[in-house]
């Protein structure tokens, strides 16, 4: 069994991990609200949120169920429309 510091170590790796994976897919967002914006379309797509959620949900995972995984989505969904409204 792993101790307490290493396992520790290895969260701290994976969220270095998911931070920088979380600020490429922001580096498209942003892309994709300057696309937006010059063919005057609105930033919010209900539509591409549900697909994603839908197809999210599709993959079983061991600790992590439907509700949790809405829940951290909604939340990057919300960071990426205020992305999308940068100037």
């Amino acid at each position: 069994m792993q101790d307490l510091n290493e396992l520790r170590a290895q969260i701290d790796a994976l969220d270095d991990q998911i931070l920088y994976l979380l600020d490429k897919r922001m580096s498209y967002v942003k892309e994709i609200g300057k696309i937006k914006q010059s063919n005057a379309q609105e930033i919010y797509d209900h539509k591409r949120e549900e697909y994603i959620l839908d197809r999210l949900n599709n993959v079983k995972y061991k600790f992590l169920n439907s509700r949790m995984i809405k829940s951290i989505y909604r939340e990057i969904f919300f960071i990426s429309k205020q992305i999308q409204n940068l100037d």
